[in-house]
This record gives structure tokens, sequence and C-alpha cells, in this order.
């Protein structure tokens, strides 16, 4: 399997950084981009006019410079892969002036480790919805596929599978999200699709076991008006309750799919039609 695509970053220092389809996405997130507006030196700018670099850019680099350790260590692909995006994470509790920020705000919210804690609450809670709705509403379909190819070469994914729910639930575990997480933000969004198929099945054929049953015993009802209409050979009587029947369920139908292009928004247009 050939090596995944790749963006570059050009920093001043280090010249080019590549990021990985992973890296890309992690990158893109809300959480990460935020920092571009967090100054490394918390307000040094004001007097070094030239000291101008951000929390993002420093989080590029030590992502780099952690890449570049692992090389050289020779350490295997998922580990390698696990202390770069440790490299991007680890500034992202930070808030405004860096570290002054613990010192006035966290400490006054009775956060002990500060930043630190901040940015372990960020990656449970924050983080993996962030990274999903990336992925599925951001992404193009090429870069997804990439990401699920990096995925596997990074040796997240034991398997060859390349079934886009495999490569979110390997993500999760990579930011060691809790059950009730992966349930949340993974297994049951991959849910509804099968839910809403099912229902464009059983939605029309309830019709049919609403009229075998008017048929059986019912006094009124289609069912009973098919029913009568047959018996006594009123065929014009017949078709028009069939026509009635056909019609009901297209208009279930429909509202079925309406129902799944409202809820499950997030799937692009190609995905549904296929569903059709």
């Amino acid at each position: 399997m050939k090596e995944t695509d790749f963006k570059v970053a050009r920093d001043p220092l280090l010249g080019e950084i590549r990021l990985s389809p992973l890296e890309m996405l992690i990158a893109d997130i809300p959480s990460i981009q935020r920092l571009r507006n967090v100054s490394q030196l918390s307000g040094a700018e004001k007097v070094y006019p030239g000291a101008t670099h951000t929390r993002f850019l420093h989080s590029l680099g030590v992502m780099h410079i952690a890449g570049l350790y692992a090389e050289h260590l020779q350490l295997e692909p998922h580990k390698s892969r696990l202390l770069r995006l440790s490299g991007l994470f680890h500034d992202i509790g930070h808030g405004p002036y860096s570290h002054q920020f613990d010192e006035v705000v966290y400490a006054r919210a009775k956060i002990a480790g500060g930043h630190d804690d901040q940015r372990a609450r960020i990656l449970r809670e924050v983080v993996p919805e962030q990274m999903l709705e990336a992925y599925r509403n951001r992404m193009k379909e090429y870069w997804r596929k990439e990401v699920q190819k990096d995925l596997r070469l990074s040796g997240f994914l034991e398997s060859a599978a390349s079934d886009t729910d495999e490569a979110i639930l390997a993500v999760l575990h990579s930011l060691n999200a809790s059950r009730w997480e992966v349930f949340r933000y993974a297994r049951w969004p991959s849910a509804w699709p099968y839910l809403f198929a099912a229902l464009k099945v059983v939605a029309p054929l309830s019709l049919v076991g609403a009229v075998v049953a008017e048929w059986a015993g019912a006094s009124a009802g289609l069912g009973r008006s098919m029913w009568l209409a047959y018996s006594n050979l009123n065929m014009p009587a017949l078709f028009a309750a069939i026509f009635c029947l056909a019609v009901m369920g297209i208009a279930l139908y429909g509202v079925v799919t309406l129902a799944e292009q409202r809820t499950l928004f997030w799937r692009d247009t190609r995905e549904r039609k296929e569903d059709l």
C-alpha cells in the first residue's frame, strides 16, 4: 500500500512541515485553530515587535520535532504517530496570555493543574465531537479516504477494513474515549442510516398489514372496502382503494426519506442517492 497524501505547512525556522491526513483533520478543528490567536510569549510582542509567533505555530513545530525524534529512535509507526499527535495537542488547554492565564484564571477557578487539566478535559469532552464534525462535514471524500488509509498505515487499525465507522472508532480509541463517548459519537450516529433503511421498508409494508387485518374482521376501513368491492365485483371501487394505498405508501416513504435527510445532514448527497 502506497503512502498517504499530505499537505505542507511552511515554518520560518523549520522549513516544510508535513501534515498527514489525520494530522490535517486534527489541525483543522476549532480547539486547535483558536491557538492561532494565542500568543506564545504572552504579550511580549508589544515590546519586541518581531515576537509574533503563536501557540498554533509552536504546536506544529513541536509535532515536527517530535516526529524527528521518533524517526531517529526508529519507533514503530503507531508510536511515532502518537508522539507527533501529542506535540500537536500539547498546548490545546492554553488560554489568552498562555501561562499567565493559569496564574490568574485557572488558579481562581481552582483548576490545580491549569492548562494541563484543561487539556485533558478538552481531549475527552470536546475534541472527539469536533473531529467527527470536521471529518463528516468539512473534509472532501478524497481526504476522508486518506484519513482511513493513514489510520491503517499508522497501526491504529489492525484490520484492513476501509469502513468509515472503523476509522472513527480508531480515532476515538486513540484519544482514550470512554465507552459512553464511543457509543455517543460513533456507534449511535452510525446506526441511524440502518434504522432509516429499515423504516423505508417497514413503513409501506405496515399498510399491507393494516389492510390484511381489516380483511379479517374489521367493520370499516380501506381493507374492508376492498373486500366488499371484490365480493361485489365492483372493480372501479377496488382499483380506487388500491390507488389510495399506493399513494399512502409513497407518502410514507417520502416522509421517512425527508426525516432521514433532515436527521442525517452529515451524509453526503451521493450516499443518500445510493440508498434510494
